[in-house]
């Protein structure tokens, strides 16, 4: 009995906590190491880095949405500067206006960043599968081939 209760001050201390700066700026920084391990810039080594300081971060969230935000905020980070070239090609191509051309561009990074924060939900939710972190980014790319249709 004493332990049942226990469990429960604990989660309920936890419920109330918010993000802190420092863990936004740990989800930011992941999702430019991110960015950056692209082949534009040559630092492809970032890559088996990137997620380091969203998983430091994810330790200190308190709930799955808190760990589905720090992961959204990654991947809008990380797309945001993947994708940029998307609003030229709108621009250019589809004859659109230049604030048209951003709004597209960053709703497909919205769009694209679901996928990061369904995997910083996920290991929220499952963190005492220590298999689940790579198994989880497997699971997601192959669904977001399924789900992506024509989309880059």
């Amino acid at each position: 009995m004493k332990n049942k209760s226990r469990t429960k001050n604990e989660l309920q201390s936890n419920a109330g906590r918010e993000l802190t700066r420092d863990t936004v700026f740990l989800a930011v920084l992941s999702g430019l190491l991110l960015f950056l391990s692209f082949p534009k810039y040559g630092s492809g080594w970032l890559a088996w880095i990137a997620f380091i300081p969203l998983f430091f971060a994810l330790r200190k969230a308190a709930s799955i949405s808190q760990g589905l935000l720090l992961g959204f905020i990654a991947g809008i980070v990380s797309y945001i500067g993947i994708i940029y070239w998307i609003a030229f090609v709108i621009i250019n191509y589809g004859y659109l206006p230049l604030y048209l051309g951003i709004i597209l561009m960053l709703l497909l990074a919205c769009y694209l960043s679901v996928y990061v924060a369904l995997f910083a939900g996920g290991i929220v939710y499952l963190a005492v599968l220590v298999l689940f972190k790579a198994v989880n980014v497997e699971d997601l790319e192959l669904a977001k081939s399924f789900l992506r249709r024509g989309a880059t």
